[in-house]
């Protein structure tokens, strides 16, 4: 008996899948919402770009051809530990001593690495750069082509996106160092006032989110787990898919919408459902394969849009880093995982929220009957959770408001270090809301179940 009840839900389940799949605007929404996921990777580097050099040396430099340059950069740098040596390195190029050693020069408007002679003095390149200026007046003056051939010569492409790269050797270290403490030229540091300054701005935060003493504790154990000095690896592919998972998380709200709200609504709309009703398999079966068809739908839709997100940025920024450690991508996260293993976690996440916005939708179209207020009031709580802050001074309130579906995936959510307590434990924000959801959700569908039955029986 139970195996023939599970081969008609099995046939349900799959018809209703077939109805969701098969219509018209599913397909364009979810066409729309790729071709955009695929843009999330190339829209910043394709519209920005940077000018370096005057005169017949100028360049304009690309966002995407930029990020290629610090790409390369920031691999000849990866494995190294972020120490005392090489956080000397890095301010020995900045003052211009690395550069010496090499025979070459850094413009200070520009950026730029120029050529000079080994042992030359200031002075002897002023010198130089003047004759250089009256030499090339008297050259335009007198209209001598040779000399105009040896100038474009001498701005080889070749020859200056070498300098360029050059200029930018230490750039990715610098960079993380920036996100951390103020850093400028003039300025000494060390590993040790680094890691120092880090600890600060978590301290900061955590008062910030006014952790409780048990709170603190926690993250302090947690904290003496992690491996100092950090070591660099290049993961801005894998990083960058939690920088775009706002949007992500948006795409997919509003493609479940257009491909869900209509699930339960379309039966009343159409006058179907006293029809349903004198099937053998009206009230039970049929409730059961719908929500199951529109949950498949849903993980499959997060699946497809973030698999596409990080494929697009993996194909630009490339496969680096899984497992370097996260606090390269995110300093103020304490997590003591990979960013690859984060990634993953986002990936998990991004199901349990496809899971809880389409029983949501699906309760909500069986509630209210009608597709549009569906829509209607889920856009509208999007669009007020995107506007509307709760303060931490408001603890409960704001820790349960950010475990909202559309409020959880932030990538300042891996520097949250607000704690719920359980049964003695503690679970952070990424474990509680698994949790919350499936609560949540068994209580929609018990609702959703009891009034699909209670409409049927009332017809």
């Amino acid at each position: 008996m139970n195996g023939s009840k599970t081969r008609q839900i099995k046939t349900l389940y799959v018809y209703e899948l077939r109805k969701i799949v098969c219509r018209r605007i599913v397909w364009i929404t979810g066409g729309i919402m790729l071709l955009l996921c695929v843009s999330l990777s190339f829209v910043d580097l394709i519209s920005t770009s940077s000018d370096f050099g005057e005169g017949n040396e100028e360049i304009v430099v690309s966002g995407y051809e930029m990020m290629k340059i610090r790409r390369e950069c920031a691999r000849a740098l990866s494995g190294r530990k972020i120490d005392d040596s090489l956080l000397q390195e890095m301010q020995d190029f900045s003052r211009g001593e690395g550069m010496k050693r090499e025979s070459q020069d850094v413009d200070p408007a520009t950026g730029i690495v120029v050529s000079v002679e080994p042992g030359e003095t200031d002075a002897e390149r002023g010198a130089g750069a003047e004759e250089e200026t009256d030499a090339k007046e008297e050259t335009d003056a007198e209209g001598d082509g040779d000399a105009k051939e040896e100038a474009d010569v001498k701005t080889e492409p070749e020859d200056i996106w070498d300098r360029l790269w050059a200029a930018q050797k230490y750039t990715p270290i610098r960079i993380y160092v920036y996100r951390i403490m103020d850093y400028g030229d003039g300025k000494t540091m060390d590993a040790a006032g680094l890691y120092s300054e880090r600890e600060k701005l978590i301290a900061q935060n955590r008062e910030d989110q006014m952790l409780k003493q048990e709170e603190m504790e926690y993250w302090k154990k947690n904290d003496a787990g992690l491996e100092l000095p950090f070591t660099y690896e290049y993961a801005e592919g894998w990083g960058e898919l939690w920088n775009q998972s706002y949007v992500v998380n948006c795409m997919l709200l509003l493609l479940l919408l257009v491909s869900l709200s209509n699930v339960f609504s379309m039966e009343h709309q159409q006058k179907t459902d006293a029809v349903i009703l004198c099937t053998r398999h009206g009230k039970r079966e049929l409730y059961i394969a719908k929500v199951l068809a529109g949950i498949t739908f849903g993980a499959a839709a997060a699946l497809l849009l973030s698999g596409i997100t990080l494929l697009s940025d993996l194909a630009v920024y490339g496969a680096d880093g899984f497992g370097g450690a996260l606090q390269i991508e995110f300093p103020l996260s304490s997590w003591r995982m990979s960013v690859g293993e984060s990634v993953l976690v986002l990936f998990f996440m991004l199901l349990a929220i496809s899971a809880m916005y389409s029983i949501v939708i699906l309760f909500l179209s069986e509630w209210l009957k009608k597709g549009v207020s569906v829509m209607a009031i889920l856009v509208g709580i999007m669009t007020f959770t995107l506007f509307i802050d709760i303060p931490f001074q408001l603890r409960t309130l704001s820790q349960v408001y950010d475990l909202l579906p559309t409020n959880l995936l932030i990538p300042w959510g891996l520097w949250d270090d607000r704690l719920f307590s359980v049964f003695g434990g503690y679970l952070t924000q990424f474990e509680a809301a698994p949790v919350m959801y499936a609560l949540l959700s068994a209580v929609l569908l018990f609702l959703g179940r009891r009034i699909w039955q209670k409409q049927q029986v009332g017809v």
